[in-house]
């Protein structure tokens, strides 16, 4: 109720609260020698104001971490050796508004720290990269996704 116009028989009294709302638990992959993280606030191209978007599950995280050293271990000799992953969740998880207007975010499944978003590979590498996935435990979707391939794991709902 408005302070303004009272409801009989309660007090008003006005404030301002802070709600956040997120998902606790998720860890910062951090940076690694067998992968770059992108897509941070700062970098060319980045328009999202989001600074920290590299958070997963302690689960996912590990997965994501032998899946970049099993694909570097592949092809440390040739060009582009390492994976670049991109959004997975902000700290606290919640919503991911990539597009800093709060309207129709396109990453509504980057939330909870189980989906990403992972580089493309060449062509040629991508049946390898999909038996790494299965070999470090990501068993979930993938699809291309403009420029880059979406992952989200099976067995978990957002």
């Amino acid at each position: 109720a408005d302070c303004a116009a009272p409801v009989p028989g309660y007090v008003c009294i006005p404030a301002t609260f802070t709600i956040s709302v997120g998902h606790g638990g998720l860890v910062d992959l951090g940076s690694g020698m067998d992968y770059e993280l992108t897509g941070s606030f700062g970098q060319p191209g980045v328009n999202s104001r989001h600074t920290s978007n590299h958070f997963a599950t302690s689960a996912f995280a590990g997965k994501l971490r032998i899946l970049a050293n099993l694909y570097f271990l592949t092809y440390q000799t040739a060009p582009s050796p390492k994976l670049r992953y991109n959004d997975i969740s902000l700290e606290g998880g919640g919503l991911f508004d990539t597009d800093n207007n709060w309207r129709a975010p396109r990453h509504r499944e980057h939330r909870i720290g189980i989906s990403m978003d992972l580089g493309l590979v060449p062509q040629a590498r991508y049946q390898a990269l999909r038996r790494m996935m299965q070999l470090a435990g990501i068993t979930g979707v993938t699809f291309v996704e403009g420029n880059h391939y979406h992952i989200r794991e099976y067995g978990t709902s957002q």
